[in-house]
């Protein structure tokens, strides 16, 4: 799962001690996986038999109680500023893409695409039998509203315990793949000389980057024992932190279609430009929800405070960075392999059958 051109990783790994971390870490990376998709599949399975089982004692009248049917754009707005969390960890899929390779590389843009329409679907799915079987304003007043309904309608505690628990192992998902995905960002970003070089250092046993892991795994785990002050203030940061790192993202790629046209992309992403087009425009869109101070889900001071502090961090690593590099040799770094082009790609693939 990290990146393929790690020491490890590499062709030139033949020892049986290298062999051995690297059988470890691969048997410790598929059990999480295991458990991860096990977990996905009995949440998946629970929310459509929870969702049957509510939507046959759905009340239209409950559901339009408390001006249920009344639209209210500030509230709408509002909730927009949360809306990253419930794609939280996706963004893991298309940075795991980039150590594959074959077919399953190829497909993980149009995988991506449909869990998002799927997971969008059952999220409203969810709020919809909500509200038809219990008043909003009593729903948003409890932790876990769904499962409350189903105790409520099967007259089974046990169900209210299975949903938690279910869930509870889908979040320490979601944390091992921030962690993860984060310690590959960090770890990419030393090796393109962009923050201290001492980020790269490998550890001696397993191969992996134990200061980016213990970096930050010091704000995955401890942010959630800030406690109710800086808590909620640190979900609002990441939701901006996420949001422009999308905006980035696609406006990097929008950028090397039009002056790169020949890269090799190995991931392919549905609808080209225009879906990074659409995506820019809905993450600008996003964070100008939560900026904008007469947003309805603007931040607070504290939250703008948080926000500056995380930035002037971002610039301190940034002025650790390799300040000997050239601009060229930086952007060899970066590009790696990718450098090689479509059309060099068919010239070595020529000449190679004709030395054959």
């Amino acid at each position: 799962m990290w990146p393929s051109n790690w020491p490890w990783r590499g062709p030139s790994c033949g020892c049986s001690s290298g062999s051995k971390e690297l059988h470890h870490f691969a048997r410790g990376a598929n059990v999480c996986a295991s458990l991860a998709k096990l977990a996905t599949v009995v949440l998946l399975i629970m929310c459509a038999v929870g969702l049957a089982v509510c939507f046959t004692h759905f009340d239209p009248a409950v559901y339009a109680s408390d001006g249920g049917l009344d639209f209210d754009f500030a509230g709408s707005a509002s909730l927009l500023s949360l809306l990253v969390f419930s794609v939280a960890g996706w963004e893991t899929v298309s940075k795991a893409a980039a150590d594959a390779s074959g077919p399953a590389a190829r497909k993980a843009g149009a995988a991506l695409i449909t869990c998002l329409f799927l997971v969008t679907g059952i999220l409203c799915l969810v709020s919809t039998a909500v509200a038809g079987c219990m008043p909003w304003r009593e729903a948003v007043g409890r932790t876990a509203p769904f499962a409350d309904v189903l105790v409520s309608i099967t007259g089974m505690p046990a169900v209210r315990v299975l949903f938690l628990a279910t869930a509870f192992v889908g979040a320490v998902g979601v944390m091992n793949s921030t962690l993860y995905s984060s310690a590959q960002m960090l770890y990419g970003l030393s090796r393109f000389a962009l923050v201290s070089r001492a980020f790269s250092a490998l550890h001696p046993k397993y191969g992996t980057p134990a200061r980016c892991i213990w970096f930050t795994a010091a704000f995955v785990v401890l942010t959630p024992f800030t406690g109710r002050l800086f808590f909620l203030p640190f979900i609002n940061i990441a939701s901006l932190a996420a949001i422009v790192m999308w905006i980035m993202s696609l406006a990097a790629v929008l950028r090397l279609r039009r002056a790169r046209p020949d890269l090799r992309r190995p991931v392919r992403m549905p609808g080209g430009r225009v879906t990074a087009v659409l995506g820019v425009a809905a993450s600008v869109f996003l964070a100008g929800n939560i900026l904008l101070p007469f947003s309805p889900g603007a931040l607070d001071g504290l939250e703008y405070a948080l926000a500056a502090a995380l930035a002037a961090l971002g610039v301190l690593l940034y002025g650790f960075r390799d300040r000997t590099l050239s601009d060229g040799a930086r952007e060899a770094l970066i590009f790696g392999g990718a450098c090689v082009t479509v059309k060099e790609k068919h010239s070595h693939g020529e000449k190679a059958g004709k030395a054959v």
